[in-house]
């Protein structure tokens, strides 16, 4: 009876998933169920994060999706490791098994941009008792934060003669360490040079290694102890307590490490060498781990003559870890794994380089597979696309400018895709930026002391950027490290209003931007037509994003700080309570537990819940599960926003001409109409004398919708305002022709509103109400949708100034009056087309500093930079001809606040 239910219930919810997706779905449905009742094996089905990806969000959990219920033994749990190639090797953490998912939380975090490596072994077992086959091994990238790719100089680090580089936490203080092959010709044997990280990118000297030979430095934790041990074309040194020991008595080293017979622990393989034999030829020996760090002798690989540079990759996505070599005659080798670490004798040869520098794998067009560069010892690095299936064509050059010596892939820019770092001889370093689809441009060229030989990059300063450093030679005996920082900007969103499950909408709270920052990716989505209760934004509701197995996320780049979470929901697939309950967390803590959206709602009905949360780590992170005691089904989300808790640089007034350009009145400037949606929405104007009013210019434009509704959304500090609306009928000519309501903050203030009612035609009017902003933004909504309205809502202008709430105080001096005007930061016109000015003013006498940014952070002018008086309002031109059109801000810095406007430079 219980085999019965379990099947009866794994019918119900995969009936589920497919109906939600339509006629078309149910079909595949009908299809893939005589696929399962003839009895399909176990298999893994979905990776998260998927694989090959290039920017996971380093703390997120990995798990694997399979396509049978999983047994919840102890071995099947543990099947799962993980291997970092920077932080630490093997990653300890917590297992999970739920349904048919198995998933493993990290205790620690990955290091921005390292590869991470994963392996699931044959100990995965369903709860039918059948054994995974074979097993499966995948990779993918972490992100990296925003920045501008440009680099600093740090101080070099002194070595004797490098000519081999590798970065990695060796002594596990969270830092990257960086270690260096030496030659040294004047003493009896090579050595290693371990540097140690201060954390800040600069480096101290550690342990001297003797006795090594020539070759490659490679990372990776071989004895699955939790850190990252040494190897060297003279053999294995294990870390204990960030020193290494004496070699392995086995005496190998590799040239690539990786778990190619997927039994859960780092294999080497090495360059080539000369086989014996009667028939002697170049072959790469692959040497299997036994677990603790002991390389055996295992397969040989035949690959063309002198091949030097061996690379590890799952280039046919089968789970098995292929191998790519390349030799001085320029030929490039594709060996797939046939499994247990053995490698086809025979496969595609690409004669695509001249000498390679070396061999890169990366997905670099966005495709999902791993493509494949190779840095010629010309001046190119040839680029050649994957078909998924593991054979490669269509290449590209990328022109450096110097010799390619040596070249590595990175997010460099922090934009989700990898870049290209490669350069050489004579001195110098060339960063070729990616397009997302592996076309690789710009010109930008770091210069490093004479002779640089390697390459190694990694976060060397802790700030979530890439950072590089490079192995110099400048003569016979002396070299260096030059170490690059690469500043990390101030994530581009502090604010974020996410439509989750579906594309951009335009609501009475703004505009919502298409679903992103999700995982796991593509997910699952689902829409229904229905109407929504309780709200006027129905298109806001009417699609969601749930889970995948019970679980997904959310990781918001943003800058650190206090915030307001608003999470909105509303239950368009279940009809009674019980049927979907699930918990949320904000940064690792609860804010909802067994959440049920019927039980509180209703079908069909919205209903937001809000969250304060503070963030120190750059990222804000929602997590959504109904795999916790009590949960049911799949979690959901159908909107985010993610608001400043409190902004010193959000606006504190506004004067907004609506529907027409900045204009100068008697009372001030009011600039071009903005904030407003839906866009661009209807705006109406006349040349009609308006009366009422010497500022007839702010009355003879009007913004409405055509649609009978229409919102402003102003981002302000969180306070009390004054709310001023400014109207004049200018189209009808009787009462009763135009009929609208307003609201502020979701509060009705005007019900059933005639302005032609109220003082005729073309006449000025206004009304003004004190409100209350806690969520840093002013809605403000007019619509004629409601019971008695008529036609469409409009309005001419508004205005927003704060409520300075004090107590009684004595008549003030003239100078005090000064210092207690508010600051005031005002650029017009806006958008701007060429030229224009800023006005503003501060409220205590000192420094002050006006300075433009672009929206990448960068500092495009300086308009004041001296001391300011007291109340006293000061005017700058700014010319912004020779400006690229696009967003700028204007912050006013004084002492330790700011305020920001946003202008709009169009050319």
């Amino acid at each position: 009876m219980t085999a019965v239910r379990a099947v009866a219930r794994s019918f119900v919810t995969t009936a589920e998933f497919w109906l939600r997706g339509g006629r078309r779905c149910l079909l595949v449905f009908i299809t893939l169920s005589t696929s399962v009742a003839r009895a399909q094996g176990l298999a893994p089905a979905r990776w998260t994060p998927v694989r090959n990806a290039v920017a996971a969000p380093p703390p997120a959990a990995v798990s694997v999706e399979f396509t049978q219920t999983l047994s919840t033994s102890s071995p099947t749990a543990s099947a799962l490791a993980l291997f970092s190639s920077q932080a630490g090797g093997y990653k300890p953490g917590v297992p999970a098994v739920r349904g048919n998912t198995l998933t493993y939380h990290p205790s620690a975090p990955f290091k921005a941009g390292e590869v991470v490596s994963a392996t699931v072994t044959t100990a995965v077992q369903s709860s039918g008792g059948q054994n995974l086959t074979r097993p499966y091994v995948f990779q993918f990238t972490t992100a990296t934060a925003p920045s501008t790719g440009l680099f600093s100089s740090q101080p070099d680090v002194p070595l004797s003669n490098p000519f081999s580089l590798a970065v990695g936490d060796i002594d596990s203080d969270g830092d990257l360490d960086l270690l260096a092959v030496n030659s040294v010709s004047t003493g009896p044997e090579n050595t290693v040079s371990v540097r140690l990280n201060t954390g800040a990118g600069t480096f101290v000297n550690g342990q001297e290694i003797p006795g090594v030979s020539a070759g490659r430095i490679l990372l990776g934790d071989l004895d699955n102890d939790g850190d990252l041990d040494l190897v060297t074309s003279g053999g294995v040194r294990l870390n204990s307590g960030g020193t290494f020991g004496p070699p392995q008595p086995a005496g190998v080293g590799g040239a690539a490490l990786g778990d190619v017979d997927g039994d859960g622990d780092l294999d080497a393989v090495t360059e080539g060498a000369t086989s014996s034999g009667p028939a002697p030829g170049t072959v790469v020996r692959v040497r299997l781990n036994n677990g603790r760090g002991g390389l055996s002798e295992g397969p040989v690989v035949p690959v063309s003559l002198n091949a030097a540079t061996v690379v590890l990759g799952d280039v046919n996505n089968d789970g098995a870890l292929d191998l790519l070599a390349s030799g001085r005659n320029g030929l490039i080798d594709v060996r797939l794994n046939t499994g247990q670490g053995s490698f086809a004798s025979t496969g595609q040869r690409l004669n695509i380089a001249t000498m390679p520098g070396g061999l890169l794998l990366g997905d670099v067009d966005g495709d999902g597979d791993l493509d494949l560069l190779a840095a010629n010892t010309g001046s190119t690095v040839t680029v050649v696309f994957n078909d998924g299936q593991g054979t490669f064509g269509g290449s590209r050059f990328v022109n450096l400018g110097s010799f390619a010596v040596f070249a590595a892939l990175g997010d460099m820019d922090g934009d989700g895709d990898l870049d290209l770092l490669a350069g050489g001889f004579p001195n110098s370093v060339s960063l070729r930026r990616n397009d997302g689809l592996g076309n690789f441009s710009g010109d930008q060229t770091m210069v490093v002391p004479e002779s640089p030989r390697a390459l190694a990059v990694g976060d060397l300063d802790g700030d979530g950027t890439l950072d590089f450093a490079t192995a110099n030679s400048s003569s016979g005996t002396g070299g260096s490290a030059s170490i690059r920082l690469n500043p990390a900007t101030a994530p581009l969103r502090s604010r974020y209003r996410i439509k989750a499950g579906g594309a951009a909408v335009s609501t009475t709270r703004g505009t919502f931007g298409a679903d992103q920052y999700y995982a796991p990716t593509p997910g699952n989505t689902f829409s229904s037509p229905a109407a929504i209760a309780g709200t006027p934004d129905d298109a806001l509701y009417q699609a969601e994003r749930y889970g995948t197995n019970g679980v997904m996320r959310y990781a918001f780049p943003v800058v650190n700080g206090p915030y307001t979470v608003k999470l909105h929901f509303a239950e368009l697939y279940w009809t009674r309570a019980g049927q979907r309950v699930f918990d949320v967390a904000l940064e690792n803590s609860p804010v909802l537990t067994a959440y049920d959206i019927f039980k509180k709602a209703g079908a069909n009905a919205a209903l937001v819940e809000s969250f304060p949360v503070t963030v120190n780590d750059g990222i804000l992170n929602l997590d959504f599960t109904a795999l916790n005691s009590g949960g049911l089904d799949n979690p959901q989300i159908a909107a985010i926003e993610v608001l400043p808790g409190t902004e010193a640089s959000s606006p504190t007034a506004y004067r907004i001409n609506s529907g027409g350009e900045a204009l100068v009145t008697a009372s001030g400037v009011f600039s071009a109409d903005q904030a407003f949606s839906p866009a661009p929405g209807n705006t109406f104007g006349t040349s009609s004398p308006i009366a009422g009013t010497p500022d007839e210019a702010l009355y003879q434009t009007e913004r409405y919708d055509r649609s009978g509704t229409f919102a402003y959304a102003l981002p302000l500090a969180n306070g009390s305002y004054k709310v001023t609306l400014h109207f004049a009928e200018i189209y009808f000519t009787a009462a009763g022709q135009r009929v609208f309501d307003v609201s502020l903050e979701d509060r009705k203030l005007l019900a059933e509103y005639d302005i032609y009612k109220k003082v005729g035609a073309f006449t000025a009017t206004t009304e003004v109400f004190t409100v209350p902003v806690t969520d840093s933004t002013l809605n403000v909504l007019f619509t004629s949708q409601a019971a008695g309205g008529r036609e469409n809502p409009k309005v001419s202008a508004i205005e927003v100034e704060p409520v300075e709430v004090t107590a009684p105080r004595a008549p003030a001096t003239l100078h005090q009056a000064a210092a207690q005007a508010p600051t005031r930061l005002e650029a017009y016109p806006n958008p701007l087309t060429g030229r224009g000015t800023l006005h503003f003013r501060t409220p205590v006498t000192g420094p002050a500093r006006v300075v433009v940014y672009n929206v990448l952070g960068q500092r495009v002018a300086t308009l004041f930079d001296d001391v300011a008086e007291a109340g006293r309002d000061y005017a700058r031109p700014l010319d912004a001809t020779r400006l690229p059109a696009g967003v700028y801000f204007c912050r006013l810095h004084t002492g330790s606040q700011a305020s920001t406007q946003r202008r709009i430079l169009v050319n």
